[in-house]
């Protein structure tokens, strides 16, 4: 049985010439015939078996690669890295992308709440290492101390204002947290939907290869078999998208449908948190105008140093101006060639007569007269004058000066206004 076996084994198959060749060892020939009939029964009978096996191991591993898939465990773990698959022309996608907006703002709130209760504390507390050692360096009675003693005050009482309303603020980030978890909770819910559709789509897509495999190849158990069970888990994983759509649907439309009024509250309550700091703020800043205006106002002896340096200051300036004043007169009469003296110490310009031909020129002076260009000294007792002439210096000697009465006289009898001709054909 088994050299029957090796025999048929070693036969070249040729079913399209519907013959089969001998082995090298097969008996020889006779010449009557080509095979002897009591061996050329049973070798047929094993070649059509042999045939017959060959053709069901054929057909049994081409429906097993026709029919062969991805588990589904690699399935799930390509999911697991890259993500479930969105579904194209999701009637949600409007709602999702609003969603993802509406959690990014709310994000940014809550940033913005924790930096301004951060900034609006370190404010608070940075005064505070300061009190103790201005304490100790304006000490009673020291220049100051009252107003220091007033500055830790009232940066205290900032402290503790700010301090009480803490609460608030943290109350406005814990709603903020609140609806941050929310939309946690919608974007997970869609992530669910998506993995739900990315499992009936894959069903989808193998029962349409396997209907094409049976269309081509024929049925078979196997085929049949592994068909309806994939209908069954696409049925499966169409109930379970349906219900995760309309959970999602549910939730999103919740998520979004108070939108306004809830970020509307959060701001307002931003803005109330800022109200009640710059209220704080506001008479904080009344105080320290009153302690700043205390630190700088300068003491008793300050205050009488400094006015004495303005007075002296002014007292200098006045006898610059006067030493100056003086000098340039002086610079003027050494100039001159008689026309004008140190008597002449005011000049007054008058319009000249019609009966002059000649300009004149009006000079008045307390006490004393110019003519023909020389000085005459009047207001003596006896009522003579004096004339300067051109031996005697200026000034006139004190023992020639007329006395106090006699000037007054000598003012209240003229109008102190002398004519000084300056052609010299009317001298």
């Amino acid at each position: 049985m088994l050299k029957a076996r090796s025999d048929v084994g070693a036969f070249n198959l040729q079913a399209d010439r519907g013959r089969f060749q001998a082995p090298a060892h097969s008996p020889p020939e006779s010449p009557e015939t080509s095979w002897p009939r009591h061996w050329n029964a049973p070798a047929m009978a094993l070649l059509e078996k042999a045939t017959d096996f060959r053709r069901s191991a054929t057909r049994t591993m081409s429906e097993k690669w026709s029919t062969f898939s991805m588990p589904g465990a690699f399935r799930r773990a390509r999911e697991a890295m890259s993500g479930p698959a969105k579904m194209p022309h999701d009637p949600l996608e409007d709602q999702r992308a609003e969603l993802v907006e509406l959690d990014a703002l709310i994000s940014i709130l809550g940033t913005c709440a924790s930096t301004l209760s951060t900034s609006v504390n370190m404010l608070a507390a940075a005064p505070k290492p300061l009190f103790d050692p201005l304490s100790r360096f304006y000490s009673q009675g020291m220049p100051g101390s009252a107003a220091i003693q007033r500055l830790c005050v009232q940066m205290d009482s900032f402290a503790a204002h700010v301090q009480e309303h803490d609460a608030e603020i943290e109350a406005l980030q814990t709603k903020l947290r609140g609806l941050s978890e929310r939309n946690k909770t919608v974007h997970q819910s869609f992530s669910s939907r998506d993995a739900a559709w990315t499992s009936q789509d894959h069903y989808t897509k193998k029962l349409e290869k396997l209907r094409d495999q049976i269309a081509k190849s024929g049925t078979s158990s196997a085929l049949v078999d592994k068909l309806n069970r994939n209908e069954e888990k696409k049925r499966t994983s169409q109930q379970e998208f349906a219900t995760r759509t309309s959970e999602t649907g549910r939730q999103v439309n919740e998520a979004l449908s108070n939108r306004w009024q809830e970020i509307g509250q959060v701001v307002a309550e931003l803005c109330q948190y800022y109200t009640v700091v710059f209220q704080a703020a506001g008479t904080l800043r009344q105080e320290l105008q009153q302690v700043c205006a205390e630190l700088t106002k300068p003491s008793t002896t300050q205050a009488l140093a400094r006015m004495g340096r303005e007075i002296a200051s002014q007292a200098q300036e006045t006898a610059n101006t006067f030493v100056d004043s003086l000098r340039a007169r002086c610079s003027k009469w050494n100039e001159g060639e008689g026309a004008a003296g140190p008597l002449a110490l005011a000049h007054q310009y008058r319009s000249s007569r019609s009966s002059l031909s000649s300009s004149q020129e009006a000079l008045t002076y307390d006490g004393g007269e110019i003519i023909e260009g020389r000085p005459v000294a009047v207001g003596y007792p006896n009522g003579s004058s004096w004339q300067a002439t051109s031996s005697q210096g200026w000034p006139v000697p004190a023992s020639t000066w007329p006395n106090e009465e006699a000037r007054l006289k000598s003012n209240n009898a003229f109008d102190h206004t002398y004519l000084v001709t300056t052609t010299p054909h009317l001298r």
